[in-house]
């Protein structure tokens, strides 16, 4: 289910960055599960470095013959605390909250569940929920076979940087993406009253 992830490679990508930007002065945070984590490694950037960290990132990882989409995705979002930082995620292209929302769609019967995409509210704040909006879909033709035709989301009040840009490229066209206002679990409340389901 990784999708060709080699996590070898990976750190080996991850740490070659690293030590390029040490030659420079440069210090990175890195977190401290990365040694034990097979499927993720996950830094904190300063937000000034985060264009050139990424580029000297995917140069190694196109080295390590671990390119950028089919194999490795980079999630970005912005730091909880300090908005002059951010988090970068380097995992496979398979493994986001899209995919595991699909996934769960696709297994709910094996519960004892099932839901139609027209059942399906996703809710998010940061980058890192940004493929689950990319699952869903309309009916003007435009949809992947696997998108959520039906389906809605909604991104809450208060959301990091990335994701109120992200909504705006996405929100202003659809009618089955809400920008909400309220933040939070008040937010999911909002959409739930805009799409008229409560």
């Amino acid at each position: 289910a990784s999708g060709g992830w080699d996590n070898a490679a990976v750190r080996r990508a991850v740490q070659a960055t690293l030590t390029a930007l040490e030659r420079r002065g440069e210090q990175i945070d890195v977190d401290a599960d990365n040694a034990r984590n097979t499927l993720k490694q996950a830094l904190t950037v300063p937000r000034t470095m985060l264009d050139d960290f990424l580029g000297i990132l995917r140069a190694r990882l196109i080295a390590e013959d671990i390119p950028e989409g089919p194999v490795v995705q980079l999630v970005i979002c912005s730091h909880i605390a300090n908005p002059e930082l951010a988090y970068i995620d380097v995992v496979p292209a398979l493994a986001d909250k899209g995919a595991a929302t699909r996934w769960l769609l696709d297994n709910a019967a094996a519960c004892g569940a099932a839901f139609a995409a027209t059942d399906v509210l996703v809710c998010g704040d940061s980058g890192n929920d940004q493929a689950m909006f990319d699952l869903l879909g309309d009916d003007s033709g435009e949809a992947r076979p696997d998108q959520l035709v039906g389906g809605k989301g909604v991104i809450v009040g208060e959301s990091k940087p990335e994701m109120v840009a992200y909504a705006r490229s996405k929100a202003a066209s659809r009618d089955w993406i809400h920008l909400a206002q309220e933040p939070a679990a008040a937010g999911v409340l909002e959409a739930l009253q805009h799409f008229r389901w409560i």
